[in-house]
């Protein structure tokens, strides 16, 4: 008995350091039941292995945060915290796809916002780090292909700003590219899945990165057209001279398709083209494409290095494989 009294003594005295000092700013995420004070003096009760008690963001200016932010919540996702941080701080922040989970309960009161941010992330396990003026929020593996490195965007691009929340990430890359004309881009059927992302006057390439890589997958830009795959098949383009094989020279053709057979649209450039395309058994699965006023030697060149497949020229037209 005397046991049982002095473990319910410990848990709710574990408890009112909660509920007894509201004016304290704390943090607490579950499974544990301690408060930690972090370098900024605010009580993180957290179990989560990736703690440190950091309050700064990697890269970012100390007169970045000047201005100040409360925060109030209950058992409520990470994700939309930081969105409705990202907001009240008018700054891009973007929480990779890694970061999930709810906060138990945040406390914070006239906390600059980077602190804010810096000591949220942390509780969680993850950190925050600058990239492209743009503060991403994820893992260690996260940052490793945020810094990856990356090939020249257009030449000349005017500043983007998008909003999405839980929208398909085919959809968002188009809406990304969508102001320049003439953009075009390739779609790997491993691209999937939804993401939310705000983004405010950012470059086209900027944008592109972060939602590619911030999703867990990669980009390359490659004579006026993005490839967005998975972050092996990019780092194997990277390390080679992407030629387009020598072929027949034929008009120019644009495609827009969203998660079409890959297969269907060699034929459909066939269709348009006079050229004849050989595809190996394993060349299968979808595509999302749109191309304008491109060769389609060229589109067939990347729609294949963008799958993952070889592509020679023949006699009559190209072999993929």
């Amino acid at each position: 008995m005397k046991k049982i009294a002095m473990l319910l003594i410990f848990v709710c005295s574990g408890l009112n350091l909660l509920i007894a000092e509201p004016e304290k700013n704390f943090i607490k995420v579950g499974g544990a039941l301690e408060l930690r004070e972090n370098s900024a003096g605010i009580h993180i009760s957290t179990a989560a292995p990736g703690y440190t008690g950091t309050n700064e963001i990697a890269g970012l200016d100390a007169g970045s945060g000047d201005n100040h932010v409360s925060l109030l919540f209950k058992d409520f996702p990470v994700r939309e915290i930081i969105r409705i941080l990202a907001r009240m701080a008018k700054f891009n922040i973007v929480a990779c796809r890694s970061v999930t989970g709810k906060i138990e309960q945040v406390n914070l009161k006239d906390v600059e916002w980077p602190v804010a941010l810096a000591s949220l992330a942390d509780s969680m396990g993850y950190q925050t780090r600058l990239h492209d003026g743009i503060i991403f929020v994820g893992t260690a593996a996260d940052f490793e292909l945020l810094s990856a490195p990356m090939t020249a965007g257009p030449a000349s691009e005017d500043n983007i700003s998008m909003s999405f929340k839980d929208a398909a990430l085919a959809d968002i890359l188009k809406v990304a590219i969508a102001p320049r004309k003439n953009a075009s881009i390739v779609i790997a059927s491993t691209v999937d899945g939804n993401f939310s992302i705000s983004l405010s006057n950012v470059t086209e390439a900027v944008a592109i990165k972060a939602i590619a890589r911030a999703s867990g997958y990669d980009c390359m830009y490659n004579d006026g057209v993005w490839l967005i795959t998975s972050p092996s098949i990019i780092s194997s383009l990277r390390d080679k001279e992407l030629r387009v094989p020598a072929g027949q020279t034929d008009d120019n053709v644009s495609l827009d398709f969203r998660n079409v057979d890959i297969s269907a649209v060699f034929s459909i450039l066939a269709q348009k083209s006079n050229l004849q395309f050989d595809l190996a058994e394993n060349v299968q699965g979808k595509v999302t494409i749109k191309i304008v006023d491109q060769s389609p030697a060229k589109v067939a060149a990347v729609l294949a290095w963008c799958c993952g497949y070889q592509i020679t020229a023949t006699a009559s037209g190209f072999r993929v494989e």
